[in-house]
């Protein structure tokens, strides 16, 4: 065998793997990158959150915008309500006004329902959660004559995360929510209890639409807003700003 062929028999075998040190080093290398994107994905998260709700503030002010063609004015706001208390307007009856209802009852025993089937509410509690005895925006006696009023849906494809059903004495009635995250400490409406909350229909906290009409900051309109709890700031979009406010405190 030659010397060449007997070097190359007793050559020192690859080095395969990390060392100790490297491995430390590709950690910690991860450990920087993972503290400089978290802040980033944080404020993605939050960006998405934010403009989910100014979303749905839009398509609610469309449906409002619609209501008021046909009708000549908007909803009426929480009878309940005045503009020195705004922020009382945690329950109004938007929903019903902005969906529709029929009366499936009589005139002296109304019971109504919604065009899109989903709950029916009584004169009572009506009265009793938002000051009404009944809708504007309710199908009337008297199909195919001159008196006939039919109701109108102004607002459509609402999810299931945009609706609670707020427990009253006597029933339930119906309030729009968004579906925007806050985060989950945050419940305006309380339950029976704090572990208790009411949710929307698919099971989240429930976070409703505010609505006052005539308004305070739109007086010749209406103030439509809510309040985005996430990332430890209070975030309020509302009508009478096209941007995000940063909003203290809670209500």
């Amino acid at each position: 065998m030659s010397n060449g062929a007997r070097g190359s028999a007793h050559k020192a075998p690859t080095q395969v793997g990390f060392t100790l040190v490297e491995l430390l080093i590709v950690i910690a290398t991860i450990g920087i990158l993972a503290a400089l994107v978290m802040p980033v994905f944080s404020r993605v998260q939050i960006h998405a959150v934010i403009q989910r709700a100014q979303s749905e503030r839009d398509q609610i002010e469309t449906a409002l915008e619609r209501y008021h063609s046909k009708y000549g004015f908007y909803p009426p706001s929480n009878a309940g309500v005045s503009a020195q208390f705004p922020l009382g307007a945690l329950t109004n009856q938007l929903y019903y006004e902005l969906v529709g209802t029929t009366n499936i009852g009589t005139a002296a025993n109304a019971n109504y329902l919604t065009l899109d089937y989903r709950i029916t509410n009584t004169p009572v509690l009506a009265q009793q959660v938002f000051g009404v005895s009944g809708f504007m925006n309710c199908s009337r006696s008297g199909a195919g004559g001159e008196d006939a009023v039919a109701a109108q849906s102004f607002l459509t494809g609402l999810k299931s995360s945009q609706l609670a059903n707020v427990p009253v004495s006597g029933g339930t009635v119906s309030v729009l929510c968004t579906a925007a995250h806050s985060d989950s400490s945050y419940q305006p409406i309380p339950g029976p209890s704090p572990n208790s909350p009411v949710t929307t229909i698919d099971g989240r906290p429930a976070n409703p639409w505010r609505y006052l009409y005539p308004g305070v900051n739109n007086p010749n309109s209406y103030d439509l807003w809510i309040q985005v709890f996430i990332g430890g700031k209070t975030n309020l979009i509302c009508n009478w700003k096209t941007d995000p406010q940063i909003n203290s405190p809670l209500p």
